[in-house]
């Protein structure tokens, strides 16, 4: 009976979440991060999320986007990094906050189908190595790469790592043409959900890929993680 209480619970706290919502309308964005915070009333620190539907197609390669955005004021999310780095580099990756750090062992591990981590790292002098296992590492999207700032020279290897650790958001198109992102927690100040959730709108529409015809993107909502959808204003994010 508790858990049937429970659900009953959470049942009735879902439903007037909804009721506080218009489906049709499309909130501005102080509007949109208000509502999505009154609606984040579960016991646990909610983690908000944009989602945007795109005019892309997914099964052309050169509009496959994906890339990373450092957040302004974080993800809220703890980011787990593995960096492939020479003998020499890994203290300072290691007082950098990376969690796992290694040359040929490291590479040898996720070979055998470990992947537990959020984001990968590598020196220029471990790419050769670390390509071995770029069929692991591309199919979850963590293959380091150097226009993303994840291929770094053993002088900016600890910086890299700390502003990964700040907060990093990953985005990418899935098959069916949308970009999903963490922008942040719902105890976070209004003002700064809105600046993470501008510098990766603005980040993704930057890289909008020319072979996109018409609108770039389609609609946005922004959601929490037991909370309902609410329609974004795309023109409020935009610069």
């Amino acid at each position: 009976w508790v858990l049937m209480l429970l659900k009953d619970k959470n049942m009735k706290r879902a439903k007037n979440n909804k009721e506080k919502i218009d489906i049709d309308k499309s909130y501005n964005l102080d509007e949109c991060i208000s509502l999505i915070k009154t609606t984040s009333n579960a016991k646990f620190d909610e983690t908000i999320e944009i989602s945007i539907k795109t005019n892309c197609d997914p099964k052309d390669s050169e509009q496959n986007i994906r890339g990373y955005v450092n957040l302004p004021h974080g993800s809220g999310r703890k980011t787990i990094i593995a960096v492939f780095a020479q003998a020499g580099d890994t203290e300072k990756a290691q007082s950098a906050g990376a969690d796992h750090v290694g040359a040929t062992d490291l590479i040898d591990k996720v070979s055998g189908g470990w992947t537990n981590f959020d984001l990968a790292i590598s020196t220029p002098e471990m790419m050769g190595n670390v390509s071995k296992i770029g069929k692991q590492l591309g199919t979850r999207g963590l293959m380091p790469n150097p226009k993303n700032g994840t291929v770094v020279d053993s002088a900016n290897l600890d910086n890299a790592i700390k502003q990964c650790k700040a907060g990093r958001a990953m985005y990418k198109l899935d098959k069916d043409a949308n970009i999903h992102s963490v922008v942040g927690k719902a105890s976070f100040d209004d003002g700064k959900i809105a600046e993470n959730i501008k510098d990766i709108v603005n980040t993704i529409n930057s890289n909008r890929p020319s072979k996109v015809k018409g609108e770039f993107f389609t609609s946005m909502f922004l959601s929490s993680t037991m909370g309902p959808s609410v329609r974004l204003d795309i023109n409020s994010v935009i610069d």
